[in-house]
């Protein structure tokens, strides 16, 4: 999951934080720890990535408004209606 450098600084962070919360040596390898931040860092990733998905939607949404406003034939109650989904 982690490369090389990052896979250091994550043991570093888990057993800091086993000693700061006063765990240490209570789990093999500290996996409680790194459970944790695994779904924290899976969540914020998802996160993100749905946050860009829906930047990206509501600016095609925009866009193709205007492409089918400047239209003939086309009413502007259909113009605010219309959805782009990418």
């Amino acid at each position: 999951m982690f490369p090389n450098n990052q896979a250091r600084y994550l043991t570093y962070f888990c057993v800091q934080t086993a000693r700061k919360f006063k765990i240490k040596d209570k789990y093999v390898n500290n996996w409680l720890i790194r459970e944790a931040l695994k779904a924290r860092l899976k969540y914020t990733t998802d996160w993100e990535r749905k946050k860009e998905a829906r930047k990206i939607a509501a600016e095609l949404n925009t866009a193709g408004r205007g492409l089918f406003c400047g239209v003939q034939n086309h009413s502007r109650m259909y113009c605010k209606t219309i959805k782009i989904y990418a």
